[in-house]
């Protein structure tokens, strides 16, 4: 049976001095009938200091490149097909 799992998993807590750092993932566990996959990505870390609790995001540069580089092709992809249609435009008058 084919299976789809979500979940934030917290791992075992990093202590530095007074500092207790917890590292925060989104887990996501894909099962087939012949095996399965698991996707880790770190999301957070929690940062304990005596009694106040922070938690630092972590920025995906990944997910940011990729989008870059598809809003760029969609942005050439324009500029290609208006280019084209100037010069068939152009070329059918003359």
């Amino acid at each position: 049976m084919t299976s789809l799992r979500l979940n934030e998993v917290r791992e075992s807590p990093i202590w530095r001095l007074d500092v207790e750092m917890t590292p925060v993932m989104h887990v996501a566990r894909v099962t087939l009938p012949r095996g399965s996959f698991v996707w880790r990505r770190p999301v957070a870390i929690e940062v304990r200091q005596g009694d106040t609790v922070r938690r630092v995001r972590i920025p995906d540069a990944t997910r940011r490149a990729q989008i870059g580089v598809i809003l760029s092709e969609l942005a050439l992809g324009v500029l290609a097909a208006s280019a084209t249609r100037i010069y068939s435009q152009r070329r059918s008058r003359q």
